[in-house]
């Protein structure tokens, strides 16, 4: 499977589902990230595919997203696993000023997040 998402496709597809969930008022920056770094934002000894940092008083955002070299095998297509993962750390986004900062508010959240990428993203695909 060929993964191709360069810069600039990352940032339409940022554009695209800021657009769409309605964060236009959100300064959001989004790059890719290697493995080494993604252990240490996301704080997970296996690393994540997507991080966010929030700055909620401010409504800025910085979006890292897991270089392709480094995702390991992606069941389906790349770009629509890249875009699932955009959209997922977008809808942190929308949870942010409701965080504790406590391990079971993260949990939740992730819970909650996780079937509305899902939904949102197989809407899309459906048309």
């Amino acid at each position: 499977m060929v993964k191709v998402i360069n810069q600039r496709k990352l940032g339409e597809i940022r554009r695209e589902w800021q657009k769409r969930l309605r964060l236009q008022d959100w300064k959001i920056k989004i790059s890719f990230a290697d493995e080494g770094f993604m252990k240490e934002v996301s704080g997970l000894e296996d690393g994540a595919y997507g991080a966010v940092e929030h700055f909620v008083e401010d409504k800025e955002a910085k979006i890292y997203i897991l270089r392709a070299e480094d995702w390991g095998e992606v069941e389906g297509d790349f770009g629509q696993a890249v875009e699932n993962t955009v959209v997922h750390e977008l809808l942190h986004l929308h949870f942010a000023p409701f965080q504790t900062g406590d391990e079971s508010s993260m949990i939740l959240q992730e819970q909650a997040i996780r079937p509305i990428a899902d939904a949102l993203l197989e809407l899309k695909r459906a048309k």
